[in-house]
């Protein structure tokens, strides 16, 4: 069976997921913060939301293979959290 990945461009870690998924709707005239919480190529919210978005993802499109544009140390200590709650899921 084909393994299917996703590239990861925007990672953020807050308890302020609306916050700053407009913030970040807002550098593309017409997205809005729904279009940007439904990329499959971006990541928001808390370590919870963000299993639960990828378990969704994994369900509704195959993805099971993530990948995190970031070369930022802070940033894939943060994905560990999101990855201690998906073990065994």
């Amino acid at each position: 069976m084909p393994e299917l990945n996703v590239l990861v461009y925007v990672f953020e870690l807050t308890d302020d997921r609306l916050e700053a998924a407009q913030r970040h709707a807002a550098d593309v005239p017409g997205l809005t913060a729904a279009d940007v919480l439904e990329s499959p190529h971006v990541l928001i919210g808390t370590a919870e939301q963000m299993a639960e978005d990828l378990l969704r993802r994994r369900d509704e499109y195959g993805v099971s293979y993530i990948v995190l544009n970031t070369g930022d140390r802070e940033h894939l200590e943060q994905f560990a959290g999101v990855v201690a709650l998906l073990v065994g899921q």
